[in-house]
């Protein structure tokens, strides 16, 4: 081995003559064209990450005769097999720590012969909005990486691998499900187009899960729609499949790991959740539920990221089992869980969880860290807006960004002729929190949808402003706990409303005319209740 000086000025090893390590050799690796099966991690000795404006560029190769781990068991084996592990870990970490969280440097070129990175997990840094307060919503982990851990898996299929955003998306749906079994109701996520995605194993774990409630038929609760919104990440990942290029993959973080020697693609996601809900996991391992801890941490505290690493992450709320537990109960529910683990899972599992210090047990997840340090980074950039611009209004305009022209005629129609408070969110105002979104659709008594084409209100922003309104609209529930009447009015131009995407289909819409538009707004003035305005909270 030679080691090299790139331009961020850190010696990094590059491998120049000889044979790499036959991981091929280890009964979990195959090539990947004898691999595919339910998990695939490529071991790439070789990648390169560039400087963009906004993040940071991941470039790698792939091809049918890369090693492919695909047993999750062999992920051990491997690491077993990387000389002086630890010591080359730390010293890697802090190479890819200084590029991707201190962006130091224009370019950082990894090459190592004898230390592999895993190509690559998919996870989701999910952010519930329950009530007036936002969570990150973590997993706790009780093998190594030892911890409080997001939403996360590895690729299943050659699909995820040229674009791990499909595992991303697919590692949440499947290790978070959302009951209200009190009201006999099930949360889903739905696509963009407004379609189910339901992967058989979806169904499978709430079949299990019917266990945990007696009586109930979890497979026939009704169900609700998860308004959902993926947030825009700085990263981008490029990734040669058999010498071809496939598409760049942007609006992610890029995180890696060297300590787990894994190169995970990660996104953040806000949520919004009725009160009541009962978090459960669905991952399935060896046919059982794994049925993890679930914590739920408030974003506004200051010590998740303070301190030592391993310090204890205490839920501020818990659930485990189908039940929410108490917040002061957290060490005996993971007590719990290690002994559901004994008796269902793996002997061996529990016992090597023992065998770790208690010190190490309870903090973030290596990963967990990053995309959390990452993500309120770019947070506190974000320049702050003033009291003044208070995102407290009481009718909401929703729109995509084609449609921007005409929902601002709509908010100036509507603020000049009336004493409202009208809120148009500017999606370029680098201000707009995307907890100000949320403080909107909570505190707005009337939500109008407008578009020149119906299908526009498909985008993700108004598909989640929609989503959220309709779901506090129907339940009649607003931040501070009042019950008030609510309005959804689609608002179209030009256009059918039979046309309109679930929810908004179901409400009566105003139609304009470009030729005659002042009068469908004055339609639309005359169809929004003016007792809303005395009903809002902020107003009492």
């Amino acid at each position: 081995m030679r080691y090299e000086v790139d331009d961020i000025g850190i010696g990094t090893s590059h491998w120049l003559e000889g044979q790499s390590m036959d991981w091929l050799s280890l009964g979990g690796v195959r090539k990947l064209r004898y691999a595919e099966n339910r998990f695939l991690e490529v071991l790439l000795c070789a990648f390169t990450l560039e400087r963009t404006d906004e993040g940071s560029r991941l470039r790698v190769c792939v091809s049918e005769d890369s090693p492919t781990i695909w047993l999750p068991q062999a992920k051990d084996g491997v690491r077993e097999t990387i000389p002086d592990f630890r010591r080359a870990a730390e010293r890697y970490q802090r190479l890819l720590d200084d590029f991707l969280i201190h962006r130091v440097g224009a370019r950082y070129s990894f090459e190592d012969s004898d230390f592999p990175f895993r190509y690559a997990s998919g996870g989701t840094l999910p952010i519930l909005r329950i009530g007036r307060d936002d969570y990150y919503c973590f997993f706790y982990r009780d093998i190594f990486p030892v911890g409080w851990n997001i939403a996360n898996g590895g690729c299943d299929t050659r699909h995820e691998l040229r674009n791990p955003l499909f595992a991303v998306d697919r590692e949440l749906r499947e290790e978070l499900i959302s009951l209200d079994p009190c009201k006999e109701k099930r949360y889903v996520f739905e696509d963009d187009a407004g379609r189910r995605l339901d992967h058989p194993d979806f169904e499978v774990a709430r079949r299990i899960w019917e266990a945990n409630f007696p009586g109930k038929d979890v497979g026939g609760f009704s169900e609700s729609t998860i308004p959902l919104r993926w947030l825009h990440g700085p990263d981008e990942v490029e990734v040669s499949f058999e010498g071809e290029m496939q598409d760049v993959l942007r609006g992610c973080f890029i995180n890696i790991n060297a300590s787990d020697y894994g190169i995970e693609v990660d996104r953040v996601a806000r949520c919004m959740l009725d009160d009541d809900v009962i978090l459960c996991d669905g991952e399935i391992v060896d046919g059982h539920l794994l049925n993890r801890v679930i914590g739920l941490f408030k974003t506004n505290r200051s010590d998740l990221l303070s301190g030592d690493p391993e310090s204890e992450c205490v839920p501020d709320r818990l659930f485990f089992s189908g039940h929410s537990r108490e917040k002061g109960e957290w060490r005996n529910v993971i007590d719990e869980y290690i002994a559901h683990i004994d008796r269902d899972i793996s002997k061996r599992r529990a016992q090597e969880w023992q065998e770790i210090e208690d010190k190490a047990k309870f903090g973030l997840c290596p990963v967990t860290r990053s995309i959390l340090e990452r993500h309120t980074q770019r947070e506190r950039q974000r320049p702050r807006r003033s009291k003044t611009e208070a995102a407290c209004c009481d009718v909401l305009i929703s729109f995509s960004r084609k449609d921007v022209r005409f929902a601002k005629r709509v908010h100036k129609y509507l603020a000049e002729r009336t004493e409202w408070r009208v809120f148009l969110s500017d999606q370029a105002d680098r201000r707009l929190r995307p907890q100000d979104i949320d403080e909107a659709i909570e505190s707005a008594t009337c939500l109008v949808a407008v578009a020149t084409d119906p299908r526009n209100l498909k985008c993700p922003w108004p598909m989640y402003e929609s989503r959220a309104f309709h779901m506090l609209l129907r339940n009649e529930r607003c931040s501070c706990g009042l019950k008030r009447p609510r309005q959804l009015i689609p608002c179209v131009r030009d256009s059918e409303p039979g046309n309109l995407p679930l929810p908004l289909v179901r409400y009566d819409a105003v139609r304009c005319s470009s030729t005659c538009e002042n009068a469908g707004l004055k339609e639309l003035v005359k169809r929004i209740d003016p007792h809303l305005r005395r009903a809002a909270p902020h107003q009492a």
